[in-house]
């Protein structure tokens, strides 16, 4: 029996693991918001034929999932977006902690690199990390005094 692509975590593997004949099993409903999103954002003949290669599915049945989510589509589209969205910061977070702890080690054991460097390469690691959680990277302050005259 053909494993379904919602089964499987790793786009490349979904892929290649899909049998050439037709499926035989029913898509999640997760398959089919993400056919229905990209059907969307990616409107073209080449991106029909992908989808339907892709999830060996008919070009007539993502006609047929577009027609069942056309009421929601936006909520959908969202949904799946913030998902991905949210799926691409978790990854880059844990590269970004990977590559942290490996300029560490670095430090650690590499007595050759000059501190300097590794001080600079380690600022920017800091900064590029705090500028992917949305916090500050500097500080400017400033005060304003209005003194409103009567």
């Amino acid at each position: 029996m053909a494993t379904k692509p919602s089964e499987l975590k790793d786009e490349t593997i979904k892929a290649e693991l899909i049998p050439s004949k037709k499926h035989n099993y029913k898509l999640s409903k997760e398959d089919e918001e993400t056919i229905l999103t990209m059907y969307y954002l990616n409107k073209s003949t080449n991106t029909l034929q992908w989808l339907s290669n892709k999830y060996n599915i008919s070009i007539k049945t993502i006609y047929n999932i577009r027609d069942k989510y056309k009421k929601n589509k936006s909520e959908i589209i969202e949904k799946v977006i913030n998902k991905t969205t949210k799926n691409f910061n978790k990854r880059n977070q844990q590269l970004m902690n990977e590559l942290q702890e490996a300029l560490i080690e670095r430090i650690r054991t590499d007595k050759d690199i000059p501190l300097n460097q590794l001080a600079t390469a380690f600022g920017i690691i800091y900064d590029k990390n705090a500028l992917e959680t949305g916090k500050a990277t500097s500080n400017n302050a400033f005060n304003i005094n209005i003194h409103v005259d009567k």
